[in-house]
């Protein structure tokens, strides 16, 4: 009996080690912009997983992901406002740019209370990690089951929006709003907890006017755009739909486009479909 405690303290240090490792190792690459290092870390960590034969190891990597992207708004935030030395909660003073694995580890484990009376008015992020950030929020967005806050309140979709959301993938480009609408079911209406700005606010601001007539249809209202969003609407229809069942609100919008593009095209075609899936039939 002792001997199996012993091999079973020794595994589970083992394995806390690694995640400590780990982590460590990827708030490295996300602060240094390095998302090629960081890509490749994932993936051998993953194919590593079944030895480690850790139950929570995807969860582990979330948290990791999720709390790289709340660090890297705090440190931007010091560095622009040109707080590099600071007391952190305990009374503990550091440099953060040569300790900035300290202050992951002390946002991870008191958010953003890791220094008493953290204030930022402003989610900031430099051109430098744009990439990185996008492919991080690739990875979150695409679970099945996304989570669309950080620890702190701030929302996926407005960290999309001020990166940039259309990310270019070698092969592909990947629409990181629009990924995040279908994973939310259709929820945007969120508020930013340091800014105050809701979605529409953050998409209003970047002149993203498409991208804003999407949320104001999906019942998404301005906090701080109120001007701009009253212009947006003046091109807005409302269309309703009777129905008895409620359902994915975005991909009912996209639904709704793609037959009205099948209209546009063909108008016979469409009245030839409409006939075979809605028109009830004698036999």
């Amino acid at each position: 009996f002792t001997m199996c405690s012993l091999i079973k303290r020794l595994t589970e240090q083992n394995k806390s080690n690694f995640w400590i490792q780990f982590q460590n190792e990827l708030w490295e690459c996300v602060y240094r912009a390095k998302h090629v290092k960081l890509i490749q870390l994932i993936e051998n960590t993953t194919l590593n997983l079944p030895f480690l034969s850790n139950p929570e190891q995807g969860e582990i990597i979330d948290r990791s992901l999720r709390n790289c992207l709340q660090t890297l708004l705090y440190i931007t935030w010091l560095e622009r406002s040109n707080q590099c030395e600071i007391i952190m909660a305990e009374n503990i003073k550091i440099n953060i740019n040569e300790s900035f694995h300290v202050l992951y580890w002390a946002v991870m484990n008191r958010s953003s209370e890791f220094q008493p009376g953290f204030l930022m008015t402003d989610l900031i992020l430099e051109p430098k990690h744009k990439v990185i950030v996008q492919n991080i929020l690739n990875l979150l967005i695409q679970k099945t089951e996304c989570k669309p806050l950080l620890k702190d309140g701030v929302c996926l979709l407005h960290l999309a929006v001020v990166v940039g959301h259309m990310l270019e993938k070698s092969d592909e480009s990947v629409d990181l709003m629009s990924n995040f609408l279908v994973s939310s079911s259709g929820k945007v209406n969120f508020i930013c907890p340091w800014t105050g700005k809701s979605s529409i606010d953050f998409t209003l601001e970047r002149g993203l006017k498409f991208n804003s007539k999407q949320l104001y249809t999906l019942g998404c209202r301005a906090v701080k755009m109120v001007e701009e969003e009253n212009e947006l609407t003046k091109v807005i229809f409302k269309v309703r739909i009777p129905s008895g069942e409620s359902g994915n609100a975005y991909e009912g919008m996209i639904k709704f486009n793609n037959v009205l593009e099948k209209w546009r095209n063909n108008e016979s075609d469409l009245i030839e479909e409409l006939y075979e899936n809605i028109v009830e039939h004698d036999d």
